[in-house]
């Protein structure tokens, strides 16, 4: 609640997949040539963990759900 945060237009909003809105701080950096726009939420806990294992790590199915089962992740 920063009058020179919001002042400076700091404050973003952008709905989530629950049809909720969050409220953040976006980008501080002002450029005229160009601007930072954010233009879909942050992912959610966990949203891309499987595809980090595959890709990133170069894990197999089965070894990423043996660790989904495990608790791993």
């Amino acid at each position: 609640h920063d009058q020179h945060v919001e002042a400076r237009g700091l404050i973003h909003e952008i709905s989530l997949h629950e049809n909720d809105t969050l409220r953040f701080v976006g980008p501080a950096a002002k450029l005229m040539g160009t601007p930072a726009q954010v233009k879909r939420p942050p992912p959610t806990l966990g949203e891309h963990t499987d595809e980090i294992l595959r890709e990133v790590l170069q894990l197999d199915d089965a070894t990423i759900t043996r660790y989904h089962d495990e608790g791993v992740v």
